[in-house]
């Protein structure tokens, strides 16, 4: 085979596998925490009765929705936080004002406190009192 006859199936190779290849799409999804800004909770329950609260917090954008609450557990205090997803790649700036139910369920009698993170270093605390 001649040079220009190799030279051409290289090219002719190249060009194929590039044109074969999916251009990547962006992928617009984030999770990160969302602070808290109220909470509305009885300040008092049953042992093994679902209390509702209800938890409000601010997404960054018109994109986000909520996730899940994340906990942390010490004796009778709970530390909550809200952890907020953004799907999509076009979202007005606006903030949206979300909320969302937290059930709390306590298997023994007591104070019982809950605790919110509304910033990196302030938490909005509710009590309640399981008889």
């Amino acid at each position: 085979m001649s040079f220009k006859k190799i030279y051409l199936l290289y090219a002719l190779l190249v060009m194929a596998l590039l044109s074969s290849c999916k251009k990547e799409e962006k992928e617009c999804h984030e999770k990160q925490t969302a602070y808290v800004t109220s909470v509305t909770a009885p300040s008092n329950g049953k042992v093994f009765e679902n209390i509702p609260v209800t938890v409000y917090f601010k997404s960054l954008n018109s994109c986000g929705s909520f996730s899940r609450f994340m906990e942390e557990i010490s004796g009778n205090k709970r530390l909550i936080e809200v952890e907020a997803r953004y799907d999509g790649c076009t979202c007005s700036s606006a903030t949206e004002s979300l909320s969302q139910t937290y059930t709390f369920q306590a298997t023994q009698t007591g104070d019982y406190e809950l605790r919110f993170k509304s910033s990196a270093s302030e938490e909005i605390s509710v009590k309640i009192s399981i008889n």
